[in-house]
């Protein structure tokens, strides 16, 4: 790949490299390996997620016996971002550099503008990457410039700032210290002179007051303010630096640098990290469900074993994402595969686990293998029939499938990859459609208040809720409430605290068919709460129903919120 990106054509390496500055070198590894870099940090955020919703104070990735951990990922991305430096920032003192706020709060802003859009200087800010890299912060550490806030982001005088910031934080980063390291530092007299900023001692002063911190919200808090205000601010910016000459910043790669991306041991298990970033993109696509993540003391197992990696709370049925579930399979065409089907991820309906809804198999090919893609596809497809079989292959996939024995519900995604939209969005589009909407479990008093009317079934299939006591339990909670009683026909409509009279003087009706009296209903409110059972569910069509979970439902009621 790096001779196709140097020289196409060249016989070797030594080839395409000669007469080549280093930095074409450069550019070319770190583009070859961005897929994975890409990788790394959501592997990352992924644990990031787990650890603020669960509470775990050291997470742990664990693949079959052995895997970097997660602080080698770190390492390789703290090396694959900064590694090469060349730019220039204002040379500004120290004291100028604490007048920056100053410009943007009394000069144009206005104080105003400066606290709606960063409120106590501690909220988040719009940006995730920013937000990760003030947690990082306030624990002390100094990460590398977030994406979002690199000065291209930015327009004149903003951009300034932007750079100033950038040469801050690679200072603070080359002295290799911690935060309180730093404070260290402040021991050191100053000179006779104005300090300057990049001095080690201003730079230890600095940050003692959250100097890089704030600004780095100012800078993400700047993209609030309204148009005309950043236009105004940012020339306002821009004259303020302009009486400060030009310092450069750069670094020169060394081929030891490289080596030690290169030599990293995460590169030795690339095929189950790239397994591992398909199960984050899985959980990624279940965007909204409440994720339990099973665990181990902190470690998360992707083993070559069936194992419980995830449970997916508000999915309908709850569902459960399994690795390396194995299920009995006779004649199997592939190769690998005896007596069973056994794929790297699947999700089953957490009902002891009775049926697999998603099958999704991973491959780390460089070039498409119709047959073993083939042969993965039928044997997936014979051992759940009734499951979406998703294979995605890192190379292409491009070759039709749609013919192969057993394989009507079968998908095969190539270069599915970082920044890869299209494979991308088809797989998250698949993984949706196979867990469905999130579905969560409400309070009565809260599915009520958002209720315009209760519609109740009276018909005879229902005798048995209508004399309970949760349907007396359930309308007190809104006495006031209207209610209609409905069967074939639209029976009665009356308050709430009047039902139970209701139906101690008339009783169940006989026949269920809600279609009619429904009809009338939605003439009077755009939509409804209907207590019915299954009987009655299943004699709608043609209106818009969606199921409501509510807490302590009888056992043979389905809530469903119709509308017109």
């Amino acid at each position: 790949m790096l001779i196709e990106r140097i020289s196409p054509g060249a016989p070797d390496i030594e080839t395409a490299l000669s007469g080549k500055p280093v930095s074409v070198l450069l550019g070319s590894m770190l583009s070859a390996i961005q897929p994975f870099t890409s990788m790394f940090r959501d592997i990352l955020a992924f644990f990031e997620r787990a650890k603020a919703q669960y509470g775990q104070a050291q997470w742990r990735l664990s693949v079959s016996d052995e895997f970097p951990e997660l602080e080698n990922f770190r390492e390789f991305l703290d090396a694959s971002s900064e590694i090469a430096i060349d730019f220039d920032a204002p040379a500004v003192d120290l004291l100028n550099a604490w007048r920056v706020l100053d410009t943007v709060n009394r000069d144009i802003a206005g104080w105003t503008a400066w606290s709606h859009a960063l409120p106590d200087l501690r909220g988040p800010t719009d940006f995730p990457d920013v937000d990760r890299w003030l947690g990082a912060y306030d624990d002390g550490y100094y990460m590398p410039l977030p994406k979002s806030l690199r000065p291209e982001e930015f327009s004149e005088g903003w951009d300034d700032l932007a750079r100033l910031i950038m040469a801050v934080l690679h200072m603070l980063r080359e002295t290799g210290a911690t935060r309180r390291q730093m404070l260290g530092a402040m021991s050191r007299p100053y000179s006779g002179a104005v300090p300057d900023i990049f001095g080690l001692r201003s730079l230890a002063a600095m940050d003692s007051d959250n100097w890089l911190g704030n600004h780095i919200r100012l800078l993400a808090g700047s993209t609030r303010f309204q148009p005309a205000t950043t236009r105004a601010t940012g020339a306002a910016l821009r004259d303020f630096f302009s009486r400060f000459d030009s310092k450069n910043f750069s670094s020169k790669v060394r081929i030891e640098d490289l080596r030690g991306i290169l030599s990293l041991p995460a590169w030795k298990k690339r095929y189950e990290a790239y397994g591992v970033w398909v199960a984050t993109r899985m959980v990624d696509a279940m965007e909204g469900h409440d994720i339990q993540f099973r665990h181990d003391g902190g470690t998360l197992s992707f083993a070559f074993k069936e194992t419980i990696l995830a449970e997916i709370a508000t999915a309908r049925p709850p569902m459960v994402l399994f690795t390396e579930r194995k299920v009995p399979l006779g004649s199997p065409v592939g190769k690998s595969r005896k007596n069973n089907a056994q794929p790297d991820f699947s999700v089953w309906t957490d009902e002891a686990y009775p049926r697999c809804v998603l099958v999704v198999e991973v491959k780390h090919y460089k070039k498409e293998s119709r047959r073993n893609f083939g042969d993965a596809l039928v044997d997936y497809g014979a051992a759940h029939p009734h499951a979406g079989i998703v294979l995605v292959n890192y190379g292409p996939a491009a070759a039709d499938y749609s013919a192969l024995r057993g394989v009507r519900r079968a998908s095969a995604i190539g270069h599915f990859a970082p920044g890869m939209p299209n494979p991308s969005d088809k797989f998250r589009m698949l993984v949706q459609e196979a867990v469905g909407h999130p579905v969560r479990v409400e309070k009565p008093n809260a599915v009520l208040s958002r209720t315009e009317a209760i519609v109740i079934d009276v018909s005879g299939s229902m005798a048995d809720v209508l004399a309970s006591t949760w349907l007396q339990e359930l309308l007190g909670f809104e006495p006031h409430a209207t209610v209609h009683l409905v069967d074939h026909a639209l029976r009665a409509s009356l308050p709430a605290g009047e039902v139970s009279k209701w139906l101690s003087e008339n009783g169940a009706g006989s026949s269920t068919s809600l279609m009619t009296s429904l009809d009338r209903v939605l003439e009077l409110h755009a939509s409804v709460l209907l207590v019915t059972d299954e009987d009655g569910a299943g004699s709608l069509s043609g209106l818009g129903v969606n199921p409501v979970e509510m807490e302590g439902v009888h056992q043979q009621v389905r809530l469903l919120r119709v509308q017109r």
